[in-house]
């Protein structure tokens, strides 16, 4: 029988509890409070590490202030008895992992089918649990993909909050996804603007082995081709590969065949760009390349090139742009 722990609402007891939790194989964690209408959360909290094929380290504060932020969305709506009288919001939050799979096994606890099914296991409730009006999440866009089928056949809303894959425009095989964030091709345009601006005609491009990385690279040949940009290498990394010294390997080898090949577009995900920076560190590429980073690593500041800074130095990286409200 699986275990589901109810967790303390400040951020400081959840970052306690996940970090002495000693396996999330054994261990189911939610985060929840019910309410009258209740909505669910996916976040990715921890990395996944590949060599146990399960949940790893923390990624850091970032992804508990999500947690938080979400939290505390619901307890302000709440509080004001203008916006939702006599109705009380609730929310029950799983963390992904940072890994698809997983973030499918959390969306299936969401469906009415199996919670219909299912009998509370923290011993509070005898009866089945309450129905999900809504979801918040994924924040990649390959766990947001498949969750995005799944609550489609129950006509479950969910809004990402940075899932950016312009496959997730399809309104037709996506009806129930939404999402607070542009699609990627407004990022690949600025990429290459950026690309025009100085100049740079004969370019690399790595992308993740997944929709973000994908449509972003097809996207990119596209307008690379209509602007005479010329592609080195174009390469797909699969997120355990083991292969980052050859691609560095590689690159360099393009380079040292072309004086011009100098630029290399990283559109991948955080894990993945640690690994590559990682590795042209160990071959010694100190100053070889201009990295160009997509917003799936260039959202966590230096967290991708930490202890890797001087490879990197010189790097341009995109993220979002959040203008603040006039209160």
């Amino acid at each position: 029988m699986k275990l589901i722990v109810l967790v303390c609402s400040t951020m400081f007891s959840i970052l306690v509890f996940l970090v002495i939790v000693p396996s999330f194989a054994e261990v189911d964690i939610t985060y929840k409070h019910w309410g009258d209408i209740n909505l669910g959360g996916l976040f990715p909290v921890h990395f996944y590490e590949e060599s146990v094929q399960d949940c790893g380290e923390l990624r850091g504060l970032d992804a508990l202030k999500r947690v938080e932020a979400m939290v505390y969305m619901v307890r302000q709506i709440n509080d004001n008895k203008t916006l939702l009288p006599n109705i009380t919001l609730g929310y029950e939050i799983y963390d992904t992992c940072s890994f698809n799979a997983i973030a499918l096994k959390q969306s299936l606890k969401m469906i009415p089918a199996q919670r219909l099914t299912s009998q509370c296991l923290s011993n509070t409730t005898d009866g089945p649990l309450p129905m999900i009006a809504g979801v918040v999440g994924a924040q990649r866009s390959a766990s947001s993909l498949q969750a995005a089928i799944l609550f489609g056949l129950y006509a479950i809303p969910q809004v990402s909050y940075l899932s950016t894959s312009d496959e997730l425009s399809n309104d037709d095989r996506y009806p129930y996804f939404l999402r607070t964030v542009p699609p990627d091709r407004f990022q690949v345009k600025a990429m290459v603007d950026i690309l025009l601006l100085y100049r740079w005609k004969y370019v690399s491009f790595i992308n993740s082995d997944d929709t973000y990385g994908k449509s972003a690279q097809t996207e990119f040949r596209s307008r690379a081709a209509d602007n005479d940009i010329c592609l080195a290498v174009a390469r797909t990394i699969p997120a355990s590969t083991e292969t980052y010294d050859e691609l560095i390997s590689d690159l360099l080898d393009t380079q040292s065949n072309s004086a011009h090949s100098t630029v290399v577009i990283l559109f991948v995900q955080l894990e993945t760009a640690r690994n590559i920076f990682t590795a042209a560190a160990k071959a010694g590429a100190y100053r070889r390349f201009i990295w160009i980073g997509s917003d799936g690593w260039g959202n966590y500041g230096l967290e991708p090139v930490l202890n890797n800074e001087e490879v990197a130095l010189g790097e341009f990286t995109l993220i979002m742009f959040y203008p603040r409200g006039v209160s």
